[in-house]
């Protein structure tokens, strides 16, 4: 281990300074989070002068470890217990796996944010050690991921042979996608044909209005500037020669293909639904979707229609009854959902009360 190991904790104002600095962006190595998304985060409303958002572990002035933590507040009444921390990505480099840095970094981590600590999910590879940690399970759910067509990444990550046709199996998911595709935007055309959509970058008075009494029983407060942020697509960046970028990011909001559509959908004069997508390459991820039980499949089929019309070649969500109602009515090659537990520290659980954790709370990148 280097004996120039040094591990900091940055407030925002620590961040804007290192950020201005061009600090932990320079050479041709990795850093912590994009630059883009940092100067999102440090929009946050929910991010005050010294709050803290990462912790880094530096050998050599080189980074081998952070965490990324952010500020929320929980949906209850008094405002001195509101406030409370994502712990969003724990990263440790391969040479310090082995060592007590990882430990003593998610220690100070713990520190820093008085142990108010929530965790949406985590990697398989550290539950063993969160189950040794003084945290209580708060939500057990289903990751849903819903394919289209073959994605020959998929199939050559699980069969590398398959890598030396790659060129067949690209030919085969478009025959593939086009057919399903074909079936579904049939199955959804009389459905979709009597709505309209306005795409927003921030909300009006009329979408939060609708929007804020889906939101009352959630684990994070809601309020229109929270979500006007969460749902700014100033987070994500268009690099189209991305392999060429000077500095790339473990926390990343930038591809050559990457958009966020927020979609207010309505019916003659009024909103029946809100969604919020991320199209990430041929990916869709769902932030938001939010609609009245009457009008559940008629927001889900706007779901498919915009999947279809980005070629999204498959879907990722936590709602499990979006899911679903997708794999029930629709065409797809296959689906498979993966068990996440999300977790709150035992000094924090206490003040959850009766609050339930909602698939857009925590989503944060």
């Amino acid at each position: 281990m280097s004996k120039n190991l040094q591990v900091i904790a940055l407030t925002k104002n620590e961040l804007q300074q290192a950020l201005d600095e061009n600090r932990y962006w320079k050479g041709n190595g990795k850093s912590a989070i994009s630059k883009n998304k940092v100067h999102w985060i440090l929009d946050s409303p929910r991010l005050e002068d010294n709050d803290y958002c990462l912790v880094l572990g530096l050998a050599d002035d080189k980074m081998v470890a952070f965490i990324h933590v952010l500020p929320d507040y929980l949906n209850i009444d008094n405002e001195k217990e509101r406030q409370v921390y994502w712990m969003i990505e724990w990263w440790v480099a391969k040479k310090f796996i082995n060592t007590v840095l990882g430990t003593y970094v998610f220690n100070e981590a713990l520190r820093v944010t008085g142990k108010k600590v929530l965790i949406k999910s985590y990697a398989e590879n550290v539950a063993g050690f969160y189950g040794k940690q003084a945290f209580t399970p708060i939500l057990e759910r289903k990751r849903n991921t819903i394919f289209f067509g073959l994605n020959p990444d998929v199939i050559i990550g699980k069969f590398s042979f398959t890598r030396h046709f790659k060129f067949f199996l690209k030919t085969a998911n478009r025959m593939v996608y086009g057919i399903i595709a074909f079936f579904n935007s049939r199955k959804i055309k009389k459905s979709t044909s009597r709505l309209t959509y306005e795409y927003c970058n921030k909300l009006d008075n009329e979408t939060w209005s609708f929007i804020k009494p889906l939101c009352n029983n959630d684990l994070i407060l809601k309020t229109k500037d929270y979500i006007n942020w969460h749902i700014d697509a100033r987070q994500y960046q268009i690099t189209p020669v991305s392999n060429k970028l000077k500095v790339k990011a473990h926390i990343r909001g930038y591809s050559y293909n990457i958009n966020l559509y927020n979609i207010k959908i309505c019916r003659a004069d009024e909103i029946i639904g809100f969604i919020s997508m991320l199209n990430f390459n041929d990916e869709i991820y769902l932030k938001y979707f939010l609609t009245t039980e009457d009008n559940f499949q008629e927001t889900v089929d706007v779901l498919v229609e915009h999947t279809i019309k980005l070629k999204g070649s498959h879907i990722f969500t936590d709602n499990d009854k979006v899911a679903n109602d997708i794999k029930k009515r629709f065409k797809k090659t296959f689906a498979y959902g993966v068990t996440k537990i999300a977790l709150a520290h035992d000094e924090l659980y206490p003040k959850i009360g009766n609050l339930k954790l909602k698939d857009q709370d925590g989503h944060v990148l």
